[in-house]
């Protein structure tokens, strides 16, 4: 897309124009960066992976044994058990649509409701109809979620599937005093899940081993985040994100890391050179569509704080840490939890990071037809510009469609309004 061109059309206002010169004034990389390179090979063969996987016919212990959802942040847990990861986001946005008109037709599921609910339902319905019908693999979920993603694996275990719900505590408004009680609680559902899932208890020293491999590599994310604030077109948005998924993939962890380390060096030459002009942005929420990190990226904006990758807490029994982990989580306003933990903890955050950052804007991602999240953006929207901090709301589906162009122009004119 000709970014510069389509800002410049007969009619553009001054602002527009004033947008389209600082975009071209603004040095971006003219050569392809090895190390993204190397990101892309990576990308291939997971994708290629992914299809032949999707393929092959597994045999009825594998079709039995695959763990589909989890907990955010227990990744290491779920290694260390060595279980089979079922669909995750590449399966269930495939047919993302198709996944939808199933989850209201068989499910009864009203057409106004939540999207990412409805996805998850119909993926799961669709995927095993296509394998013989059978209710496979065992569905793992974090009670913390939203009301309608809870309510979703209920039905999923109305029709027949595997479930495991863990239980779910509230940080909103935590007394300190109970912080201690809280981790062990969720240190014992932890314990509880691999119980349920291998028949075991869970090997501590390879549970410590893998949280320390997790940390490896959050430590060189939150690096190249660091670096990247020198000129955050070098690794656009969208590339962030696709660094951010991959990183995920134990199979190609060596190779992600090999990858990173090139990217790093990278970063810091380019700390010398004159940092481009940008407006720096925050982004917070979820944004299913790939499409919306470019329509981001082709604008003078630059978001330079989105994801929160901190480190596990190593001088912790591993479970514990597990524990820790999920509990900062909910601290830090990135798990639902409750409407009021999300805007007030989720706020401070912002506030924070507007300071650290220097940034100008906040872009908040959000699903439509989530009634809990539309109160917090509303909340959020209100704080923010009665503090006189431009904020976007952009709602989209679950679906990984196309921006649409309203969404493109509402972009635009946000940054427009902070040249």
């Amino acid at each position: 897309m000709d970014t510069v061109g389509s800002f410049e059309g007969s009619n553009a206002s001054k602002a527009t124009r004033r947008l389209a010169d600082a975009f071209r004034e603004s040095p971006r990389p003219h050569k392809k960066s090895p190390a993204l390179a190397l990101f892309d090979e990576i990308l291939e063969k997971t994708l290629h992976a992914f299809a032949a996987e999707s393929r092959a016919p597994f045999s009825a212990a594998e079709e039995q044994s695959r763990v589909i959802g989890g907990v955010v942040g227990w990744a290491p847990l779920m290694r260390a058990l060595d279980v089979r990861p079922g669909r995750g986001l590449l399966g269930m946005s495939r047919n993302s649509h198709v996944s939808v008109g199933v989850a209201e037709d068989y499910f009864q599921i009203p057409p106004e409701a939540c999207t990412a609910m409805k996805v998850k339902l119909g993926a799961h319905h669709v995927e095993d109809l296509r394998r013989g019908g059978k209710k496979t693999g065992k569905v793992v979920h974090f009670g913390g979620d939203c009301e309608p993603d809870v309510m979703a694996t209920e039905l999923l275990r109305g029709d027949g599937y595997d479930t495991f719900i863990v239980e779910p505590l509230t940080a909103f408004k935590m007394p300190p005093s109970r912080r201690d009680a809280y981790v062990k609680f969720y240190a014992n559902e932890a314990q509880r899940l691999a119980i349920w899932l291998t028949g075991k208890p869970v090997d501590d020293d390879k549970l410590a081993e893998e949280i320390r491999n997790r940390n490896t590599i959050l430590a060189k994310f939150q690096e190249m985040m660091r670096l990247r604030l020198h000129n955050p077109f070098y690794v656009p948005l969208a590339r962030v994100t696709q660094i951010n998924h991959l990183s995920n993939i134990p199979k190609h962890r060596e190779a992600w890391l090999a990858a990173m380390n090139l990217l790093l060096e990278e970063l810091r030459g380019l700390a010398n050179e004159p940092s481009p002009f940008h407006i720096p942005l925050i982004l917070v929420g979820v944004m299913h569509c790939e499409d919306l990190y470019h329509a981001i990226d082709e604008t003078i904006g630059a978001v330079v704080a989105v994801f929160i990758s901190e480190l596990y807490r190593e001088d912790l029994p591993p479970l514990e840490s597990l524990g820790d982990y999920l509990l900062q989580m909910q601290l830090r306003g990135e798990l639902h939890d409750k409407c009021g933990s999300v805007v007030s903890l989720r706020r401070d955050r912002i506030e924070r990071e507007l300071k650290e950052f220097g940034a100008r804007g906040v872009i908040v991602g959000g699903t439509t037809n989530c009634p809990y999240l539309a109160i917090a953006r509303e909340m959020e929207y209100e704080y923010f510009t009665q503090k006189g901090i431009p904020v976007l709301v952009l709602d989209g589906t679950a679906h990984n469609d196309p921006a649409t162009e309203e969404q493109k122009m509402r972009l635009r004119a946000f940054i427009e309004m902070m040249l």
